[in-house]
């Protein structure tokens, strides 16, 4: 596994993962391209800075773990 195309390291990969939660919540009767545009905008303009500065930040941690692993991808697991 190359670390630099692990989702285990990108915090985007958990950032998606906690905004699709909230998307699929709301997608209802407004199921059409347009709509779903509308709640992802709305979805990562409420997503809050200190949600994803709390992902930066943790990448260190992530990092020594992934190291601690042997280099496995936990992301999907």
């Amino acid at each position: 596994m190359w670390p630099a195309n692990s989702p285990d390291l990108n915090p985007i990969e958990t950032i998606w993962s906690e905004m699709k939660d909230c998307i699929r919540e709301q997608l209802g009767i407004r199921i059409t391209a347009g709509g779903i545009w509308e709640i992802v905008k709305d979805e990562w303009l409420k997503y809050p800075i200190e949600r994803i500065n709390h992902h930066i930040m943790s990448m260190h941690s992530h990092i020594e773990a992934y190291i601690a692993d042997g280099g496995g991808n936990s992301f999907n697991h």
